[in-house]
């Protein structure tokens, strides 16, 4: 047996796959591709995949994570995503396959890219100014429902392009992480009239404490 660490793209019409379906995507996938991996146990074995932390509905992700375990020996590690890909749809694409190197949960960043839109002209100096205050409370959600939650702890980096396109590393460690969505709210609330939102949100990477790429 051996782990894989599978990288793959989400995108175009697959950004509407939710996390269940892709689950059962990439599990009919590995089926059709002839890769046998392991499986749970139990009176219903499913195929035991484990995924980075899930996209929300209608953003993309350019490097998303599933780790499993193909059950035979002979078959490289490198060969399984070029396998994988031949079957699979071109909105959910098999980039690389290695072997892991780090647990899922040593992810504690991830880089995302929001592209805004607004009813009412919003300048890049605007967009900044709030989101990149020392300290910014907003209701978020969380385990034991919701609070009022300062994330300007839970925002790396930000940058802001004339197009008010957002460039951001943000949380997204278990249990301490932020959705982009949240620093849209953030913007409504400060420019109430403006009805500010999103035309595409990508996740483009996973991070390591010390800024590496995961792998």
């Amino acid at each position: 047996m051996q782990g894989v660490r599978l990288f793959f793209a989400k995108q175009g019409r697959g950004v509407y796959i939710s996390h269940l379906d892709m689950v059962r995507a990439m599990a009919r996938g590995l089926s059709r591709a002839g890769i046998r991996v392991k499986y749970t146990e139990g009176f219903n074995p499913i195929p035991y995949l484990v995924f980075g932390q899930p996209l929300s509905l209608g953003y993309a992700g350019m490097r998303e994570v599933c780790d499993f375990t193909i059950l035979s020996d002979d078959m490289p590690v490198e060969v399984v995503a070029p396998t994988l890909a031949a079957v699979m749809p071109e909105v959910v694409f098999p980039i690389e396959s290695v072997p892991p190197v780090n647990k899922l949960g040593a992810v504690t960043m991830a880089d995302y890219t929001v592209c805004l839109k607004s009813t009412e002209p919003v300048t890049k100096e605007q967009v900044a100014e709030v989101l990149k205050k020392p300290e910014i409370i907003v209701l978020k959600k969380t385990k034991r429902g919701e609070a009022m939650t300062d994330i300007a702890p839970l925002i790396d980096s930000l940058d802001v392009a004339d197009d008010l396109t957002v460039r951001c590393r943000l949380a997204c460690a278990s249990g301490l992480s932020l959705n982009p969505s949240y620093l849209i709210k953030v913007l409504n609330a400060a420019y109430p009239t403006a009805d500010i939102d999103w035309l595409s949100v990508t996740r483009e990477r996973f991070l390591l404490p010390d800024g590496v790429d995961f792998s």
